[in-house]
């Protein structure tokens, strides 16, 4: 077996080189054209703009730089895809070319021919892109297919680290694992050994199987009792179905925290969970379950209230514990009280919000339905690819538009939901009150050039996404809707590859909160029907607390010009009584 020894850190950690040493080195090298190190130039000057620093205070190590990019889009900048990918190609080439690069290079090493043969066995194309690399990889290391293992795959991983730029190594890792068994299953003349699939997430919560089955049958009874359909024993307020599952989860989370290292089996009802002892062991674990940033705060004290909230309600209706039990319960929860943090949005998107203060990144989200859209051919049969982004470009116009929260969107039937007259173009978006969150009935009048898009996308495009019946607007590959989190993924994503804005699909709704209460500011009324709030003092406490006070400044800064100007109304001045 071919031994390996690969080295995670190619650089000099004591004393990095910054993208200026690199480009020096670029330019001293005689044999290198002068039109390649223009172009080397520009793209590391385009990837220090990228990273925020000039290029002597950029260090040029690919982890840094991965790490640094993370969530980064070239739109934040205004470079396009391909630019961008020149430039991370650029970058690779001139760590090369400065001497720093690795064992290989990707576009240069040609395969094996007994990869090339390995590799043209493989019936999909997307599986044998996914091994492309890696097979060029071991063709400079003379590894043969029949050789691969673990350990050189967790060297390609290394190399990876030193490398790669556009995604995170440990996904593409992990991604090359699972092609490799897939393919060995499909392709009987492929290398049939198998290799680990590595699994990066650091969960903590144990499987429902390691719990007595007696915990486990009463767990189901009191989510059962949770759904309202318990006719006799029925719970006052009843949760959704999506409540439930997180609700079985943070239970799961919880019970796994209270075991801690001990065995499983000594938890067999519920009530053992509720104990003050059980309580403040599970409670401190959550405390503790600190994210690793920068500026985390030593406790996690907001998740654990959460957590504390949930099983004080269960001790409360279900178990019934007495009421001293319940007072020590109440005043371990009371000391996870955050008391001096705001009410309303979060800090996070208050600072997402900060994006639309430009007024050119209002008008590129406001237009982006239909420049998606403007390029898609009229005739012929539409492509898969044409399909999806046209989807993705109804479902941003309907959020746009109508303000839903994700559930609502992805769940939007035809003819329930959603109907409209073809010949008119009248769209109506009609949701009754008891499939909203907060049970506020969502009725909306679509304007006839969005109902347009929309019945075109019905019509034409929407055929082709069709792999099971479905009446849903955004039909599911096994029938039924496409889950909500795939759609909110693909709308957050194209909304980031086009104008370089970096907000989810929820962020709609403060989008469209804040683009008219600049325009009118205190109109809180309008707003709360935007969003079908219950309350206006809801909108209110949202919006109210520094999203809109810069717009009333510059209303009032406007209003105070006029009155300096002499120009309003309201300020009586001589008349001017000379002939014109």
């Amino acid at each position: 077996m071919t031994q390996l020894t690969v080295s995670r850190s190619t650089f000099d950690t004591a004393c990095p080189l910054s993208l200026a040493d690199v480009l020096a080195r670029v330019r001293a090298d005689e044999q290198v054209p002068p039109r390649l190190q223009q172009d080397i130039a520009s793209a590391l000057h385009t990837l220090a703009k990228a990273l925020g620093k000039g290029l002597t205070g950029a260090p040029a190590e690919p982890f840094y730089i991965r790490a640094r990019l993370k969530g980064f889009a070239p739109a934040i900048i205004g470079v396009t895809p391909s630019r961008w990918a020149n430039v991370l190609s650029l970058h690779r080439k001139a760590l090369t070319l400065a001497g720093l690069g690795d064992l290989y290079t990707r576009k240069r090493v040609p395969l094996l021919p007994i990869w090339a043969e390995a590799l043209a066995l493989i019936p999909e194309d997307h599986l044998k892109y996914r091994l492309s690399a890696f097979g060029r990889y071991c063709s400079a290391l003379g590894i043969r297919p029949d050789q691969v293992d673990d350990e050189i795959l967790k060297a390609y991983w290394a190399h990876l680290e030193q490398t790669e730029l556009s995604r995170r190594p440990q996904d593409l890792h992990r991604e090359l694992c699972v092609t490799w068994n897939k393919v060995a299953e499909l392709v009987p003349e492929w290398p049939q050994q198998r290799v680990e699939v590595p699994q990066y997430r650091a969960w903590y919560s144990l499987d429902w199987d390691a719990f007595p089955q007696s915990l486990r049958d009463e767990v189901d009874q009191y989510l059962y009792y949770l759904s309202g359909e318990d006719t006799l024993k029925g719970c006052p307020k009843p949760l959704r179905p999506a409540s439930i599952k997180g609700r079985r989860e943070t239970l799961r989370a919880y019970l796994t925290a209270v075991v801690g290292e001990g065995a499983p089996a000594t938890l067999t009802c519920l009530a053992d969970a509720v104990q003050i002892e059980a309580f403040e062991r599970g409670l401190r674990f959550f405390l503790k379950r600190v994210p690793k940033t920068e500026n985390a705060p030593k406790e996690n004290k907001s998740f654990a209230a959460r957590v504390a909230y949930v099983i004080i309600t269960l001790a409360r209706y279900w178990v019934k514990v007495d009421e001293a039990h319940l007072d020590a319960m109440l005043k371990l929860g009371e000391r996870l009280r955050e008391r001096n943090k705001p009410r309303g949005m979060g800090e996070k998107s208050r600072t997402r919000l900060k994006q639309f203060d430009d007024p050119k990144q209002v008008v590129a989200l406001a237009r982006l339905p239909l420049n998606l859209i403007k390029d898609t051919p009229a005739t012929g049969r539409p492509t898969y690819a044409e399909a999806l982004k046209f989807q993705t470009a109804a479902a941003i116009e309907i959020l746009t538009l109508t303000c839903l929260r994700m559930q609502n969107l992805a769940n939007l039937e035809i003819g329930r939901q959603i109907t409209w007259t073809p010949k008119s173009h009248v769209m109506h978006i009609c949701i009754p009150g008891d499939e909203v969150k907060n049970g506020m009935p969502i009725t909306r009048v679509i304007p006839p050039e969005s109902a347009k898009l929309i019945e075109t996308y019905i019509e034409r495009y929407r055929p082709v996404l069709l792999k099971a019946p479905s009446d849903h607007l955004f039909p599911g590959r096994e029938g039924g809707a496409k889950q909500k989190a795939y759609l909110s993924r693909r709308i957050s994503d194209c909304i980031k590859r086009k104008t370089g804005l970096v907000m989810h699909a929820h962020m709609f709704r403060h989008f469209a909160a804040k683009t008219y209460l600049d325009a009118h500011p205190g109109a809180y009324g309008v707003v709360r029907l935007l969003h079908a709030d219950k309350s206006v003092d809801t909108t209110t406490a949202f919006y109210a607390d520094g999203t809109e006070a810069a717009a009333a400044f510059r209303h009032y800064d406007a209003h105070l010009a006029k009155l300096r100007a002499g120009r309003d109304a309201t300020v009586s001045a001589k008349p001017d009584r000379r002939k014109p």
